[in-house]
């Protein structure tokens, strides 16, 4: 079995490293592997150039992107297909989820939506990480705050809230010099990361209001729960109960910076409790587990 990953990053290799969903698609195609799934990555700009082989299957990881039946003529040729949407949900229209015959959702509030429309070819299907025990098991914490990615041109609340705040931080990404927020570095590879949150006291995320808005829980938090790390985020909704005591929702629980701060540090103390959520992250939520459930719909 032949299965085609078709992701929003485009196919110039330059830049395909700084795409997320480039490396979901590697991290899900090699889980596929293991249970004798052959994968393909299609890109955005040329997945209409691509035949598919006979009986094969298409997954449409869907971020910023789809595809376009009208300029694909080719998708008529998969034995089934499948998307997984796990992102930017508003730009998902009705018209798009009719041409598949499953459709995943990183969001129980958006899969519930569209579950009223179509039924049971809609199933939650949350994000996932392929951080293993083994790249953290044994990193030495450091005292200070992580945060990692971009400005997307804007502000972003919580971690220009957390940098005035003048607590102990390392900023990593683009754009920040603009906001006045100073950044050690402006990229760093996938590979690092693992080793890069175990070695702090926590990691500040945040989602892109169209995520927060629907629902949707971003990859970096179950990345960071499978280090042994406490995150501290905007939001968790969806996140697993067996997981929650590792989470510090700022919004949910309107908590200050420093009630924050003594939250992480209290569970660095209590150390087996974010080894029993990593444990638990790399068991239920790992690729692993969701090319399991994937590949009941690919064999569907």
């Amino acid at each position: 079995m032949i299965v085609d990953i078709l992701i929003s990053a485009p196919s110039d290799k330059s830049q395909l490293t700084f795409w997320g969903d480039y490396h979901f698609a590697l991290a899900l195609g090699t889980a596929l592997e293991k249970l004798s799934v052959s994968y393909n990555i299609l890109y955005a700009d040329t997945h209409i150039y691509h035949e598919p082989n006979d009986g094969s299957v298409l997954l449409t990881l869907r971020g910023k992107h789809g595809f376009n039946k009208e300029r694909w003529p080719h998708h008529k040729k998969y034995k089934r297909k499948l998307l997984w949407i796990i992102s930017w949900p508003s730009r998902v229209k009705e018209n798009e989820v009719t041409q598949y015959d499953h459709i995943f959702v990183a969001s129980t509030l958006f899969s519930n939506k569209l579950k009223s429309s179509f039924g049971k070819k809609v199933s939650t299907l949350l994000q996932c990480t392929d951080f293993s025990l083994k790249e953290s098991a044994y990193a030495c914490k450091q005292r200070g705050i992580l945060f990692i990615g971009n400005t997307r041109g804007k502000q972003r609340p919580l971690i220009s809230a957390f940098s005035n705040f003048g607590v102990p931080m390392e900023v990593i990404g683009n754009g920040w010099q603009e906001l006045g927020i100073y950044a050690s570095r402006k990229m760093i590879s996938n590979s690092e990361l693992p080793m890069m949150y175990s070695n702090c006291l926590a990691v500040l995320n945040d989602h892109h209001s169209d995520m927060a808005e629907y629902g949707f829980l971003n990859n970096r938090i179950f990345d960071v729960l499978a280090c042994s790390t406490p995150v501290i985020t905007d939001m968790s909704s969806d996140c697993p109960a067996e997981a929650r005591s590792g989470v510090i929702d700022m919004n949910l629980e309107n908590l200050s910076i420093p009630e924050a701060i003594e939250r992480a540090i209290a569970l660095q103390c209590a150390k087996s409790s974010l080894v029993a959520i990593q444990e638990y992250i790399h068991t239920y939520h790992s690729f692993d587990a969701r090319a399991k459930q994937i590949a009941s719909q690919i064999f569907g």
